[in-house]
């Protein structure tokens, strides 16, 4: 069963989306994917402990970006670790420097 009424709207409990013309006049479809992918609070709140102690967030961040299953937080682990990455480079560019 489809959640797309037959005029193309989205009805949903978290809210209702239907199609629309943007300003090229292509027509701009808004799904929803509700498969249950979402990081609790909880989570959020321990990935955070984690990658806020030295060393522990390196894994932490490596676990995240290529160990878990979910894709917030695979991307949100290769971010950190892009960052981190940055940070290690202008701390050692700096050092040189002076």
């Amino acid at each position: 069963m489809s959640n797309f009424n037959d005029d193309g709207r989205f009805d949903n409990n978290m809210g209702s989306f239907q199609n629309q013309n943007n300003q090229y006049g292509n027509d701009v479809n808004y799904t929803y994917n509700g498969d249950g992918d979402e990081v609790s609070i909880g989570t959020w709140v321990l990935i955070l402990i984690g990658t806020g102690i030295p060393i522990v967030n390196i894994i932490v961040l490596l676990f995240l970006a290529f160990g878990s299953s979910n894709t917030t937080l695979k991307n949100y682990g290769k971010a950190g670790l892009i960052m981190a990455c940055v940070a290690i480079l202008l701390v050692g560019c700096a050092n040189i420097i002076s």
